[in-house]
C-alpha cells in the first residue's frame, strides 16, 4: 500500500510557507536596507559588507529553502514484502524491515518511528496516516 500527501495539500503547505518565507526574508531585506541607508558611511566596513551580503543572498536562500521544502512534500510511504520503503522524488532514500520498528512516538507535525536502522519522520499531511501508523503499529515487536 502506498501513501502520499494530496495534491490538495500539497498546494496549501506551498502556499503556507511561501507566505512565510517572503515575510521573513522581506523584514530581513528591509532591515539591511534600512541600516544601510540610515547613515551611510559612518558604520565599520565589516557592517556595511555584512548588509550588503543580506541584501544580495535573501533571494538565493529565498529559492533555495522553496525548492528543499517543496522536494520535501513529494515523499512517499509503501510497505511491500514486510519493509516500508520512504521515497523522495520518485528515487528510494530509506528502506526498513517491519521488524525492526520499536517505538512511534506523536509529535506536533506527525509521527517521529524509530527502528533499528535509525529514524523517520511520517508527516501529519499523508493521506491516510491512522492506516499507515496502525500498520506499522501491528509490526511493533
Amino acid at each position: 500500500m502506498e501513501y502520499s500527501i494530496t495534491e490538495e495539500n500539497k498546494a496549501k503547505a506551498i502556499k503556507k510557507n511561501r507566505l512565510f518565507m517572503s515575510l521573513n526574508y522581506g523584514v530581513g531585506i528591509v532591515i539591511a536596507t534600512y541600516a544601510l541607508s540610515d547613515s551611510p558611511g559612518s558604520g565599520p566596513l565589516v557592517s556595511t559588507i555584512y548588509f550588503i551580503s543580506i541584501i544580495l543572498l535573501a533571494p538565493f536562500a529565498w529559492f533555495y529553502f522553496d525548492r528543499k521544502f517543496r522536494n520535501k512534500l513529494t515523499i512517499t510511504y509503501e510497505i511491500d514484502n514486510e519493509e516500508i520503503i520512504i521515497t523522495e522524488k520518485e528515487k528510494p532514500v530509506q528502506t526498513i524491515p517491519l521488524n525492526s520498528i520499536f517505538s512511534i512516538t506523536k509529535i506536533p507535525s506527525g509521527y517521529r518511528v524509530v527502528s533499528k536502522k535509525g529514524k523517520f519522520y511520517v508527516i501529519s499531511m499523508v493521506e491516510n496516516i491512522a492506516e499507515l501508523i496502525n500498520e506499522l503499529n501491528k509490526q511493533i515487536s
